[in-house]
């Protein structure tokens, strides 16, 4: 998506009566946020790999009110790369652009008559790029992805810990899908070790390399896979005799994209 070259907004942050301003690191960046309902998207978005090229108020897009016929002006929250698997060649990655308008429900539904020709605007610049616009509201943000990402992401500055990874990985590898209490009770026959080793496997989902569909809450008795990559290394066929898959390849890469609700046109 051709977007103005540069890491540097294209709007001034301002004060608004729920502005929270602050700076928030996605991907290695620092980008700005002028609420805690933006901010909730960037955490998610930094989270997410398939979420690549993540900048804020990305762009200006002019436009004319239908109104008063006088030029205005509209600057977007967020434009965002999503990466996934194409669907006419499944080992290539397609780019899928976003760009983003988020706003409290209460707000945009006060502010409708104003707002609607931007994001008429925003909607028909999108196209152009070969992008899709989306307005984001709590009820798209505030669901039990950012829950799962909160508690996920503190585990991410955990020190590895190989045997207990190792142990758990292998064991899931086994078992095709397990709940996390399964794993657990799998691997160690004693309490105190699987109270050490539980905090490694919300390590190894917070990383990846094991999979669960994010968008549901997140409990010891949630389904959980070894991640495709992952399995594609520990699958030796002379250490573990695997049964076949309980979900297809493909199903599990659709419910391990948890923004597939918000990453595509609505």
């Amino acid at each position: 998506m051709p977007l103005a070259p540069g890491s540097a907004s294209a709007r001034t942050i301002g004060m608004g009566h729920r502005s929270v301003r602050g700076m928030v690191q996605v991907k290695g960046a620092s980008i700005a946020h002028e609420s805690t309902l933006e901010r909730d998207l960037l955490t998610i978005l930094d989270f997410l790999p398939s979420a690549q090229r993540v900048r804020g108020q990305p762009i200006t897009i002019p436009f004319r009110d239908p109104i008063t016929h006088r030029p205005r002006r509209y600057t977007p929250d967020v434009a965002v790369e999503f990466v996934g698997p194409n669907a006419a060649q499944p080992s290539a990655a397609a780019a899928t652009p976003m760009i983003y308008e988020v706003k409290y429900r209460a707000d945009l539904m006060a502010q409708w008559p104003r707002l609607k020709p931007a994001f008429l605007a925003a909607r028909a610049y999108a196209r152009e790029q070969g992008a899709t616009f989306r307005i984001l509201t709590e009820t798209e943000i505030r669901t039990p992805l950012l829950a799962n990402v909160t508690f996920l992401r503190p585990y991410l500055r955990r020190a590895e810990h190989d045997g207990f990874e190792e142990t758990l990985i292998a064991t899931l590898m086994a078992y095709e899908e397990a709940t996390p209490e399964i794993v657990l009770l799998a691997c160690f026959s004693d309490e105190h070790s699987r109270l050490q080793a539980l905090p490694h496997l919300w390590r190894l989902l917070a990383q990846g390399r094991i999979e669960a569909d994010l968008t549901l809450d997140l409990t010891m008795k949630t389904p959980i896979w070894v991640a495709e990559d992952e399995a594609t290394t520990w699958s030796d066929p002379h250490s573990y005799a695997l049964r076949p898959l309980v979900r297809s390849a493909a199903e599990r890469r659709r419910i391990a994209s948890p923004m597939r609700s918000i990453s595509t046109a609505s």
